[in-house]
C-alpha cells in the first residue's frame, strides 16, 4: 500500500516510501507545473509546496515540532530512543536548513527577535533529547552537543556545549544511574511537554 501519491500534470504516481517520492520530486524540471502531493506526513507536504520554505517556514517549524514531540511520546525505553536517533538528526538538520533560509526573507527589524527565538527552540530540542525522567543526563548532553558540532549545526562555543563540557568534568550521575533512579521513582523515560508547540509559536510572535 502506497503512503504517498504525487499527481503531476494529471498523471498519478504512487510511492511506498518518502525517499523515493522525494527523489521523484527532485528530478522534476523547474517550474514543476501542475503538481499535487497527496498523503505522507505534513512536514513532507509542506517542504514540497511551491515557494517552500520561504513562504511557509512557520508552518514547517510547527510540523518539525510535532514530529519531534511524537518521537518522544512514543519512546518508552532506551531501545525506542535509539531507533529514533536518525529521525531526530534529520529533523534537526531540516530545522537548520529551514531557519537559515527564513532568516534571509525576514524583515531586518524582526531578525534579532527571530534569531533569539530560534536559539531558544534549538536549546529546547537539545535539552529535551538529553533528559532522563526529570533530569538532564550530562553524558547524553555531552554526546548530543558533540554530534551537533560534528554535523555543523552547533558552534564549539555554544552555551549548550559549554554546559556539557563543564558538567562532564565535574561529579555527575551516569545515564545508567539516572535510569535506575527513574525506575525507582516510577517516572516516565522522558517528561512530556505538550505545550512545546504553543510556547515556540509565542517565541516567534511579535506580541
Amino acid at each position: 500500500m502506497s503512503i504517498c501519491k504525487i499527481i503531476h500534470h494529471g498523471k498519478q504516481h504512487e510511492f511506498n516510501d518518502l525517499e523515493t517520492a522525494q527523489a521523484f520530486l527532485d528530478q522534476l524540471p523547474s517550474p514543476r507545473g501542475d503538481l499535487e502531493v497527496v498523503g505522507g506526513p505534513l512536514l513532507f507536504r509542506l517542504m514540497n509546496e511551491i515557494g517552500a520554505p520561504m513562504h511557509n517556514w512557520k508552518e514547517i517549524n510547527q510540523a518539525i515540532c510535532s514530529e519531534w514531540d511524537a518521537l518522544f511520546h512514543n519512546a518508552h525505553n532506551e531501545s525506542d530512543l535509539l531507533k529514533g536517533a536518525e529521525k531526530r538528526d534529520s529533523l534537526l538538520q531540516t530545522f537548520k536548513i529551514v531557519m537559515d533560509i527564513a532568516e534571509t526573507v525576514i524583515q531586518p527589524v524582526d531578525l534579532d527577535r527571530v534569531r533569539a527565538a530560534r536559539d531558544r527552540q534549538y536549546k529546547t530540542f537539545i535539552f529535551q533529547e538529553s533528559m532522563v525522567g526529570e533530569s538532564i543526563c550530562v553524558e547524553t548532553l555531552y554526546t548530543v552537543t558533540l554530534r551537533e558540532i560534528d554535523a555543523g549545526r552547533m558552534l564549539h562555543y555554544h552555551s549548550c556545549r559549554k554546559i556539557a563540557v563543564d558538567a562532564i568534568a565535574a561529579s555527575h550521575l551516569t545515564r545508567n544511574e539516572l535510569l535506575i533512579n527513574r525506575n525507582e521513582k516510577e517516572q516516565p523515560l522522558l517528561i512530556q511537554n505538550n505545550t512545546l508547540g504553543k510556547k515556540i509559536r509565542s517565541w516567534f510572535s511579535k506580541n
